[in-house]
């Protein structure tokens, strides 16, 4: 699952491997709209996911039915939950993942989140956060 890291380590550009790079919000949307657009549409995180790790199922109200919500990794991106640091708080859940983005302001950093919803890839715009102290994960992408 990798380490924990707080925003300020990710603008240190030290994180990944040479050759490699934490990606920006607009590398996060090309990658989601990837899935979407080649995955299934109804459910792109689906396709993101890992085929393990996440919860079985969860109770969709709005069917009133239970919806098993492991990924198919379909193209390798593989996540799987992650481990967070919020108000100092540990939580590993398994119900959703969230990677830092190497966007930032002086007061917000930017995430990409992933929910244990099969429909949902939490929009990176939305999920900016002004807690740069925050403890998520990294995924790194090769730089061309």
């Amino acid at each position: 699952y990798g380490a924990i890291y707080n925003h300020y380590a990710v603008q240190t550009g030290k994180l990944c491997p040479l050759g490699w790079r934490v990606p920006s919000l607009d590398e996060a949307v090309l990658i989601w709209g990837y899935h979407i657009g080649n995955g299934d549409k109804k459910f792109p995180a689906t396709t993101m996911k890992s085929t393990e790790g996440w919860d079985e199922k969860y109770f969709d109200s709005s069917t009133r039915t239970y919806i098993l919500h492991s990924g198919t990794n379909k193209f390798g991106f593989n996540s799987r939950p992650t481990p967070t640091i919020s108000y100092s708080k540990f939580s590993f859940g398994k119900s959703y993942a969230t990677y830092w983005l190497s966007d930032h302001d002086s007061k917000n950093a930017y995430y990409l989140g992933i929910s244990i919803r099969p429909e949902m890839v939490l929009s990176t715009e939305k999920y900016r956060v002004n807690f740069k102290i925050e403890g998520k994960t990294v995924r790194c992408v090769k730089s061309l």
